[in-house]
């Protein structure tokens, strides 16, 4: 008996806190909450036999009261879930979760928040003014999928950086080996190669092989590390390359949407999986030659004097890399 009103005791104490956590999570915790509720009934069921104890001459009445317990117990979570349903439908209540995040082309200087859900509060719409189209250049991992967006002020943020630390082509393979870092202390790092510029035939990153046969969109092949050291990743490539230089699209990631200027956050709402990711791409060259880019164009929200674009090459004779400073 001790045993079994221990196991109700901890059920009863671990529901409460999953029933508030999920008002803050949203359905996905729901299921949680379920499972600890049904326990928590079963448990409790048989306390409605040592509260009210049946006659002996009342066997039937007992039978009738044992079969109308399990179908109250229906009865009540069927209402329950519809009336669930209905006081929670989209849009019934105001949202009290906000999911967006910021990109900043560090070539460009431009700068945009998106956001995958479709806005709703007066937040968010302020943020999001633009219609849900791909943004691929901007979030490389999204494949295409279309994103609410809108034009951001640019925060003053170091981009990731790429060291070659070798360059070799057998049998008409290019064999890269990279070091991909952030200028940021950023603990996610990301590299996309264009499908234009080459076929990505094997790929190792921090010793480990990676699926190269999963087209993103426009990529050939991209990869998101999390967790990464301060000393960055090493990426090796086994390219097919098609044409002058490999084009790759470099991207570190980190959270607090603090850096961006002006920034606030919503009002009496939770921001869930906020993110500040920078971009910038880097074409490999075979040979030593610099292919001029478009200049910057200025930011729309928040115009600032650009410092003059410095071309410079890699030390190493047999490649070369186009970048920005």
């Amino acid at each position: 008996m001790s045993t079994y009103l221990l196991a109700l005791a901890v059920t009863a104490i671990l529901l409460g806190p999953a029933v508030w956590i999920g008002f803050d999570l949203g359905l996905s915790a729901g299921s949680l909450s379920a499972v600890l509720l049904a326990m928590f009934v079963m448990l409790a069921l048989p306390l409605i036999e040592v509260a009210w104890p049946t006659p002996a001459e009342a066997v039937p009445r007992r039978r009738i009261r044992m079969a109308a317990v399990p179908m109250l117990v229906v009865i009540l979570t069927v209402a329950l879930t519809a009336a669930g349903l209905v006081a929670n439908r989209e849009g019934a209540t105001d949202a009290r979760q906000e999911n967006v995040v910021y990109s900043l082309d560090a070539d460009t200087k431009q700068a945009q928040w998106a956001s995958g859900a479709v806005p709703t509060s007066e937040w968010d719409q302020s943020l999001l003014s633009e219609p849900a189209v791909p943004l691929e250049d901007a979030f490389p991992w999204s494949a295409g999928r279309a994103l609410w967006h809108g034009p951001a002020p640019a925060a003053d943020l170091l981009p990731p950086a790429v060291t070659v630390l070798s360059d070799v082509t057998r049998g008409g393979t290019r064999e890269l080996a990279l070091r991909l870092s952030s200028g940021r202390d950023a603990s996610t790092l990301g590299m996309w190669v264009d499908a234009g510029s080459a076929t990505v035939r094997g790929a190792t990153v921090a010793g480990r092989d990676v699926p190269t046969d999963r087209a993103q969109g426009k990529w050939a092949f991209g990869f998101r590390f999390h967790g990464a050291p301060a000393a960055g990743v090493e990426v090796r490539l086994q390219l097919d390359q098609h044409a002058d230089g490999v084009a790759v699209r470099v991207a570190d990631s980190t959270h607090d949407l603090g850096v961006v200027p002006g920034f606030t956050p919503p009002p009496g709402r939770v921001l869930v999986t906020p993110e500040v990711v920078v971009t910038r791409t880097l074409t490999l060259l075979s040979c030593g030659a610099l292919t001029p880019r478009p200049a910057a164009k200025p930011n729309p929200v928040t115009a600032r004097r650009k410092r003059p674009t410095v071309m410079r090459r890699a030390r190493r004779p047999d490649y070369g890399i186009y970048l920005r400073s």
